[in-house]
């Protein structure tokens, strides 16, 4: 049973972004990412163990389920500590991180590199779009 409502909830957030892509591609052309209720997040630990979307990177896979393509070009601010980030100077990664209420379900969502950092543990608060990590991204990648 509690298969099937993890399921359900997975699935009406994937719709939900769908429906919201167009206007997170706008946003993300002004250098804006995509609004959300602020969450209360934490990293996943050793996240980097961890097997990445099929063909895709964290950050890439982020982009293409909330549809906020991030520009190259252009600064975001992240969505925990407000600094400037970009995919330009390699500070804007893809991070792995769970509900702090729950640990059972991760995420990927975009945080400056020093947010998204093993050896910080603490709670962060986003306001940005969390996006399912698909089952795959639960295997190390030492497994098959």
């Amino acid at each position: 049973m509690k298969i099937i409502r993890k399921k359900k909830h997975e699935e009406a957030l994937l719709v939900q972004l769908i429906e919201e892509k167009e206007k997170n591609a706008n946003l993300a052309g002004y250098g804006h990412l995509p609004k959300a209720p602020k969450e209360k997040v934490v990293n996943v630990p050793n996240s980097s163990d961890y097997k990445e979307p099929n063909n895709n990177t964290c950050i890439g896979y982020w982009e293409d389920i909330s549809g906020c393509e991030l520009k190259d070009n252009l600064t975001y601010y992240c969505p925990s500590c407000q600094k400037t980030m970009s995919k330009k100077d390699s500070t804007l990664d893809g991070a792995h991180v769970y509900k702090s209420s729950n640990n059972k379900e991760w995420y990927f969502v975009p945080l400056c590199n020093k947010c998204n950092n093993s050896e910080n543990t603490d709670v962060m608060e986003v306001d940005t779009v969390l996006v399912p990590v698909p089952s795959e991204c639960y295997e190390k990648k030492s497994e098959k």
